[in-house]
Order: structure tokens, then C-alpha cells, then sequence
């Protein structure tokens, strides 16, 4: 695959925009022939056009990534551009939106690089910075999300609770657990186990 296609500066295209871009890219992208530089050419620009929403990796106003975000980033960028290339001729524009596809494809992604070693990695390098930070404040912002899109925070006691009623008590729980996180992230030892101790408090 080519050199990571980020470009910090880029602007996002409006939410109708990127639709019918991202249905353009794909549809480039299957009516082209399999491992042809055509094709790989196709998949890197839908690559590309999808990490444009990407909910994490994103650079405080014109400052460059960090050293962990940019690492991320390059890592779910390979995995998306293999991703995409296994599950491109599946693709099927008339049953799914492109938009949807995508946005399922890059959250997966999302969810195996985002690892605990790489939620500890985030997570010291916010340790590193002065309170009060800018950048800090965005990096535990960003650590946060990555929470979230991990997976890796707990679902118990579905059983006992109506789905609703649930729902609003895990999102609270949610909440909490990471406030807490965000006011005790200088507490955390990765020494003492797995980012389960970050998530879960």
C-alpha cells in the first residue's frame, strides 16, 4: 500500500457530499480488475475518504499527530485498505448505502488495532503532559472515544432490565467510568493488568 494518505489540513466535504463520494469510490472500485494498480489505486482513495470521519486520530486544530495517534492511524489504515480489497466484490450499493458499509468496516478496524497495549499507550503519553494542556485535554478526549471503540467496556446484567431501561442505566454507567477515567488518568499504573483497569475504573 502506499505512504499513509493523512493530510492533517484536509477539509471534510459536507455529510452529501462524502455519500456520493464514497459510492463513486466504491463503485470505481468493483468495476475495476482484481490486482490491477487501477484497483488498488480505487481502494486507497475510498481509504482514504473513509478515515475523513474517522471518530479518533484527529490533530488538535493545525498541529500534527502525536506519535501513538499517528502509529493508529497508519495501522487501521493498512488494516481498512486489506479490508476493503477482501470485501469490495461483496459489496452490494442497491442493499446497503456506501456510507453504512464503510462506516461498519472502519469501526471494526477500529476496534482490533485499538488493543490494550495501544489504550495504554494513549494513555501514558497523556500522563506526559502538564495539566491545564491543551493537547491534553484533546488527547483524553481521544482516549475516551477509543474506549468506546474498543469494545473492551462491559456489558453485565442485560438480562435483569427491560432493553430501554438498560440502555439508559449502561450509558450512565458509561458516564461515569470514564469521568473517572479523565479525572484520575495520572493514577493509572499499567504495571497493575490490562487497560480493563483504565475502562473500568
Amino acid at each position: 500500500m502506499a505512504k499513509s494518505l493523512f493530510r492533517s489540513g484536509t477539509s471534510s466535504p459536507s455529510a452529501k457530499t462524502m455519500k456520493e463520494v464514497l459510492e463513486k469510490l466504491a463503485i470505481a472500485a468493483q468495476q475495476s480488475l482484481p490486482q490491477t494498480q487501477e484497483r488498488q489505486s480505487a481502494i486507497e482513495q475510498l481509504v482514504n475518504e473513509i478515515l475523513r470521519s474517522r471518530p479518533i486520530c484527529r490533530p488538535l486544530g493545525a498541529k500534527v499527530l502525536c506519535k501513538v495517534q499517528q502509529e493508529i492511524y497508519e495501522q487501521v489504515q493498512q488494516q481498512l485498505f486489506c479490508e476493503v480489497e477482501r470485501e469490495i466484490d461483496k459489496y452490494n450499493p442497491e442493499r446497503l448505502r456506501a456510507r453504512d458499509w464503510t462506516n461498519a468496516l472502519r469501526d471494526r478496524i477500529f476496534e482490533q488495532v485499538l488493543d490494550d497495549n495501544r489504550l495504554k499507550q494513549l494513555a501514558l503519553e497523556i500522563q506526559q503532559l502538564p495539566a491545564g494542556r491543551e493537547l491534553r485535554q484533546h488527547l483524553l478526549g481521544e482516549l475516551i472515544k477509543a474506549i468506546r471503540l474498543s469494545g473492551r467496556l462491559c456489558r453485565p446484567h442485560r438480562t435483569k432490565f427491560s432493553p430501554t431501561f438498560y440502555e439508559l442505566l449502561y450509558e450512565e454507567a458509561v458516564n461515569e467510568t470514564l469521568i473517572y477515567v479523565c479525572q484520575n488518568i495520572d493514577k493509572y499504573d499499567p504495571e497493575r493488568g490490562t487497560s480493563k483497569n483504565l475502562s473500568l475504573g
